[in-house]
């Protein structure tokens, strides 16, 4: 029985063979390849090594001293801020850290050819396309034809 992957995108479905997981593979990989040279498909959402703007951080930077300093009208609001900002900063450089993981996997996909991508690297490909297929344009699925 052969298999066929459809990728679901803006201008009309793409259809590959897949009956073996290394044309599966080969696939993606293509797949993802073309999506990184048009330049419009994957974006950072974190540059640099901070996840938060300047002022922000400055008051996550605030020592104990220094929140004891302030007046006691602005102390336990800004200690509430400061909390509040200090758990965002946890969870976007948890963000941070999978978005890097992602650029740092898919720049592993592509520096193999398309045809040796699933001896390198197995599923990969694969996987990656996987976790955006809930974005818009970049549903696809695997279906049996005979």
């Amino acid at each position: 029985m052969t298999s066929i992957i459809v990728f679901h995108e803006k201008h009309g479905d793409a259809y590959y063979e897949a009956s073996t997981p290394e044309l599966i593979a080969r696939s993606c990989s293509k797949v993802l390849r073309a999506r990184v040279a048009d330049g419009y498909w994957y974006f950072r959402n974190f540059s640099g090594d901070s996840v938060l703007s300047k002022e922000n951080q400055e008051i996550v930077d605030l020592t104990e001293a220094q929140l004891a300093a302030l007046p006691a009208s602005m102390r336990s609001a800004m200690i509430a801020r400061r909390a509040k900002l200090v758990e965002q900063v946890e969870e976007l450089q948890n963000e941070k850290e999978e978005e890097d993981q992602w650029f740092e996997d898919v720049d592993l996909v592509l520096s193999a050819s398309d045809e040796d991508s699933y001896k390198l690297h197995k599923n990969l490909a694969y996987e990656l396309l996987e976790s955006r297929k809930d974005a818009e344009y970049e549903d696809f699925e695997i279906y049996k034809v005979n």
